[in-house]
Order: structure tokens, then C-alpha cells, then sequence
């Protein structure tokens, strides 16, 4: 008798350990681990919205809510209705961390707790137009969570509109300028004889500019609508020719670079048009911006970063760095940028301070990556920085000290940034 019932027990037990988990509360369940599924809590400006998919049990009664602030753990915080699956949390503090997570309620105990998600608030959100990946993202201020996705062919330039509160984006074969709204919903499309490469807005003006190759041409265009008209050209144009526009002294920045002439920087005074001026003659001419402070711009070249007043004076900074990409915090004229060693054992990224009495900053030095893109927030002081890490196709959000506070991926090396 012993013996049969030992083998009862162990029957039974076989079958209990066997048999399927299919509540989605059940700790065991393999697919929810008996917690709700599908959570993420996302903030833009001082919202965060948190969502989660719909659990489907019987005596379900609700969701908890669980909030901590500023490095605090999660607490009961707020609950909601068994029939709803958001839940919104407004007036947020910037720049602080929220930590969310959730459990649901039924008539006879609470659930497991899903895995936090944190949420840093922030005036700002960022907008990514990936070229090789045919895609255009709108990303968080934290860097971590994705507010919105649209496909496009080929994306080659991206730039926020402030006072339309709409997003203008290049495509190179389509040949067309897009204009999005931050749903990410077409509003209008401009048709082109060429293809656009770089977008520059005049937002004090209300005004445009397109640049465009095969056919080359800069494009001039209002924001609310209008005829298109062509401005004179400087020099014959490539694919990677930049624009840049000085809201301060209402000029036009210009940057070629050809394998037989080198580099140029070219100026041209919309207020007071005289026709283009070379303000530089360099070895390479990449990326250009606007310097805020000089009224001058900033070129990212093969040699470091080059520094053009309006006079035409060249500072060159970092000529041991091949420099990938620079930005300009408009608040101080800091320039930022990535840069890699001239014997490839490392790649950089830093400031140098718009006031000239002050030494370039190494902020990041990474000997294994590639940080092949970077923009700035605007502030005062040391800000943070959104980096496009190639070589791990993520984006790594940095705050002010240089820490990270966030990652996305994936995306490709060929992006272009916006701020809005």
C-alpha cells in the first residue's frame, strides 16, 4: 500500500508541474509571467503617458499605478479602471527621473509588477532622419523611447519649423521636400527638379532654403506656401555641401568641398545681397553651423574645427581629429562635436566654448566605437547630447557630465538631426 501510494503522489505531482499555465496572472505563464504585458511609459515635454495591453481574466477590478521620483522605487500611486489600458501623468518636473510600473487588481489579490520604465521630461524632443534605413523617427527627450515612426525613400535632411510646429524633411531620390506635422502626418509636398541634400530655415523671416544637386540650385521658399524662387550660385555643388543660416547678422553659410579645388566656406547677406563672398579656403569643408556669437560659422574639416568670423579670421581647434560632425548650442555658441584620430585609434566627442578665451573640453573617448553624428541641447553652461554610435547602430543620449541616460537602436550610420 505504501508503495502505490508513493506513486500516486508522484502522479500527481508530474501532472500538476506539467499542466498548462494559461492565466495570464499565473506566475508561471511563460508569456506574462503573470504580470501585464506590453508596458511602456513615454514622456513628451511635462507628460508621461503610460500603456500597457488589455489582460483578460474574469475578475480583473483595475490597475495600480506605481510612481518614484527622482531615484525613489515605485509606489502605489494612482488606480484605474479594469476597462482602460493609458494612463496619463502630467505636470512632470524636467529633467528629473519618473520611474513607472504596473499590476493589475482582480476581486481576490494584485499581480506581479511589470518591470519599471523610466522617463526623463524635457523641453525638447529629437527628430531623426535615417538616409540608408528609408525612415524618419521622432525620439524622446531622454533618448530612450520612440514617440513616432514614418517610412520614407530616402531621407537625406530633417529640420523642426518652430512657429508651424512642423517638420520638413528632404528625400534625395523622390525628389521632394516633405512637410510632416509631429504626428508625423503628411501636410504638403513640394516637388523638386533635383535632389535635395540640406534644408536651412530664416524662422524670423518665415523663409526656407532648399539645396539641391542634379540640378544644382538653392531653392527659396516661405513656410506658408508660395512660388519658389532660385538663388545664384556660388560654385558648382556635391552631395555632401551644406547650409547653414545666421539668424543674428541674415546670412547664408555654404560649405563645398571638391577632390580637385578643396574646400570652400561661402557667405551671401540676404538682408543686404551683394552676391556670395568666400569667407575661407580650406583642405575639406563638411558640416556647417552658425556661430550665434560671431556671427560667423563653424566647419567641421579633416583637420580639426575650423572657426570663421565674419571678417574672414580662421581658428582652427583639435587639428590632430578628423571631424565627423559639429553642433552649436544657440544659447552660448558652444560648438560640439565627434571626431576621430588621424591614426584611427580612437574616436571623440566634446565642446569647444564659444567664448575664445576658453580650451576644447573632451567630454566621451571611445577606442572601440564610432560616433559618426551628434546634437546638442540648447542651455546654458555644459548641456547634454544625443550621439549616433555607429558602430553599435544605437543612439546613446548623454546628459551634461557626460553620463548616459539612454539608448535606442537601430539605426544606421547615415542619419541627420533635428531639434524640436
Amino acid at each position: 500500500m505504501r508503495t502505490a501510494f508513493f506513486c500516486l503522489t508522484g502522479l500527481l505531482a508530474l501532472a500538476c508541474s506539467s499542466r498548462e499555465h494559461n492565466n495570464p496572472l499565473d506566475p508561471l505563464n511563460l508569456g506574462t509571467h503573470g504580470m501585464p504585458t506590453g508596458f511602456q511609459a513615454v514622456a513628451d515635454g511635462r507628460m508621461a503617458t503610460l500603456t500597457w495591453d488589455p489582460v483578460a481574466v474574469n475578475n480583473l477590478t483595475g490597475y495600480l499605478i506605481s510612481r518614484g521620483v527622482d531615484g525613489e522605487p515605485p509606489a502605489p500611486y494612482d488606480t484605474v479602471s479594469f476597462a482602460v489600458t493609458r494612463f496619463l501623468d502630467s505636470l512632470l518636473a524636467y529633467d528629473v527621473p519618473h520611474v513607472y510600473a504596473i499590476q493589475t487588481i482582480t476581486t481576490t489579490s494584485e499581480s506581479a509588477i511589470t518591470t519599471p520604465d523610466t522617463v526623463i521630461p524635457g523641453p525638447f524632443n529629437f527628430w531623426v532622419a535615417d538616409y540608408n534605413d528609408g525612415s524618419v523617427w521622432r525620439i524622446s527627450y531622454d533618448g530612450s523611447h520612440v514617440l513616432g515612426w514614418a517610412s520614407k525613400n530616402s531621407p537625406s535632411a530633417i529640420a523642426y519649423e518652430p512657429n508651424e510646429d512642423r517638420i520638413w524633411v528632404a528625400d534625395f531620390f523622390d525628389k521632394v521636400v516633405y512637410i510632416l506635422d509631429t504626428q508625423l502626418l503628411n501636410q504638403e509636398q513640394i516637388d523638386l527638379d533635383g535632389r535635395p541634400i540640406d534644408l536651412a530655415f530664416d524662422v524670423a523671416e518665415g523663409n526656407v532654403y532648399v539645396l539641391q544637386t542634379m540640378p544644382d540650385a538653392i531653392l527659396l521658399r516661405s513656410v506658408r506656401g508660395g512660388v519658389i524662387s532660385p538663388l545664384p550660385l556660388p560654385d558648382t555643388l556635391n552631395v555632401d555641401s551644406k547650409l547653414s543660416f545666421n539668424s543674428v547678422t541674415h546670412t547664408l553659410w555654404l560649405s563645398i568641398t571638391t577632390l580637385s579645388e578643396g574646400g570652400k566656406v561661402y557667405r551671401l547677406s540676404i538682408a543686404a545681397p551683394s552676391g556670395w563672398s568666400v569667407l575661407a579656403e580650406l583642405h575639406s569643408a563638411d558640416q556647417i553651423a552658425a556661430d550665434p556669437l560671431t556671427g560667423g560659422c563653424w566647419v567641421a574639416t579633416d583637420s580639426g574645427v575650423v572657426r570663421v568670423s565674419d571678417t574672414g579670421i580662421l581658428t582652427t581647434y583639435l587639428p590632430e581629429l578628423h571631424i565627423l560632425d559639429i553642433s552649436v548650442n544657440p544659447v552660448n555658441g558652444d560648438c560640439y562635436y565627434v571626431g576621430r584620430a588621424q591614426d584611427g585609434s580612437r574616436t571623440e566627442a566634446g565642446r569647444i566654448p564659444g567664448d575664445p578665451d576658453r580650451q576644447p573640453e573632451t567630454i566621451l573617448v571611445d577606442a572601440s566605437g564610432y560616433f559618426a553624428q551628434i546634437q546638442v541641447l540648447p542651455g546654458e553652461g555644459q548641456v547634454g547630447f544625443l550621439i549616433n554610435e555607429a558602430s553599435s547602430h544605437q543612439l546613446l543620449r548623454f546628459d551634461a557630465a557626460g553620463q548616459l541616460v539612454g539608448r535606442l537602436g537601430d539605426f544606421s550610420p547615415f542619419l541627420d538631426f533635428a531639434l524640436e
